[in-house]
């Protein structure tokens, strides 16, 4: 995967990636309150890509974060190696 510079292209559209480019997210406003969400996941790239709605994006990270309680549980159950969710863990702000 080609590894992109994380970027705001426009207030309509934001970039990033982490884990050298293992995983990135891509979010562009379509229309009122609807985005094309692109997301992949250790080097998996566009496993999900689609138009939804905003809400969409809003239950899925709340659902995730409560279910797990908190980011340092999602990242906790992510399955990753201890000491990679360690370093994650530390820019939790």
């Amino acid at each position: 995967m080609a590894k992109r510079t994380p970027q705001i292209v426009s207030v309509e559209h934001f970039y990033a990636e982490g884990n050298s480019g293992g995983d990135l997210i891509e979010i562009e406003k379509m229309a009122d309150g609807v985005v094309r969400l692109q997301v992949g996941h250790q080097c998996v790239y566009s496993i999900y890509q689609k138009v939804v709605p905003v809400e969409f994006m809003t239950v899925a990270i709340t659902k995730a974060i409560d279910d797990y309680g908190g980011p340092e549980g999602v990242l906790k159950a992510s399955g990753w190696s201890g000491d990679f969710v360690k370093k994650l863990l530390a820019k939790i702000q």
